[in-house]
């Protein structure tokens, strides 16, 4: 997967924090297996942001107990992690109309994993 592969769903930090991300499994030898689950997905907030640009704010459940990290030996070196986890996005309306995936953060707060 390359930023070519990512740039039509993602922008901003999160393209590059993703690009980031691959580089370094690269660089380290490991790779995902599997696939993470996304349940609950619920628009919360949508408007004009500053820049006059459309915007959505979501939740969802992230599962991601269907994925393992493994390195170049195929061993299993997933890390430690709480199986599911509450996530908020926000995607953006570009200029071309599509829309994209600009911020995702993990917030407990907003409980939609409950």
């Amino acid at each position: 997967m390359s930023e070519r592969d990512l740039a039509p769903l993602l922008t901003g930090n999160v393209l590059s924090e993703s690009v980031a991300e691959i580089a370094d499994a690269r660089d380290k030898g490991t790779h995902f297996l599997g696939k993470y689950t996304y349940t609950g997905f619920t628009i919360t907030d949508r408007g004009t942001d500053p820049n006059g640009r459309y915007f959505m704010v979501a939740q969802a459940c992230l599962d991601v107990t269907g994925t393992r990290v493994v390195d170049s030996a195929g061993q299993d070196v997933t890390p430690r992690r709480d199986p599911t986890q509450s996530m908020q996005m926000k995607a953006v309306q570009m200029d071309d109309g599509d829309w994209r995936i600009s911020d995702v953060l993990r917030n407990d707060e907003v409980h939609a994993c409950d």
